[in-house]
């Protein structure tokens, strides 16, 4: 974990972490003086109270990247089409090689005369 806390990253996450605590516990402080100031109201104080609360938030996500990050990946699932038993090597027989081809078909030719004919016409 010391590890992951010393790449670039994490540093710069950790001193903005810090900024961003450390001046919403001033901004608090200086609500707070603001309340006791003459002419302070009650949503001085309730600010007094929001802005720790904000920093304090930001320390708390700061820790749950840090312990996410942490974790391990669980491994992956095995791959089902590896764990098959092999197929067995495929026979030719001589039959098939000696066979005829197939007739033509026309309601085939048809259809690619007409996918012919569509393209053409798409140019």
């Amino acid at each position: 974990m010391v590890k992951r806390l010393l790449t670039p990253r994490w540093i710069a996450f950790t001193l903005l972490v810090v900024v961003a605590a450390v001046g919403m516990c001033a901004l608090g402080w200086w609500q707070w003086m603001r309340y006791h100031e003459n002419g302070g109201s009650w949503q001085n104080l309730a600010y007094t109270v929001q802005w720790p609360l904000f920093g304090a938030f930001a320390v708390y996500l700061w820790w749950r990247l840090l312990r996410d990050a942490g974790r391990e990946a669980p491994p992956p699932p095995p791959d089902p089409v590896a764990t098959l038993p092999p197929l067995p090597p495929k026979v030719i027989s001589r039959q098939l090689l000696l066979a005829a081809p197939p007739p033509p078909d026309s309601e085939l030719d048809e259809y690619n005369k007409y996918l012919s004919r569509l393209n053409e016409q798409e140019r």
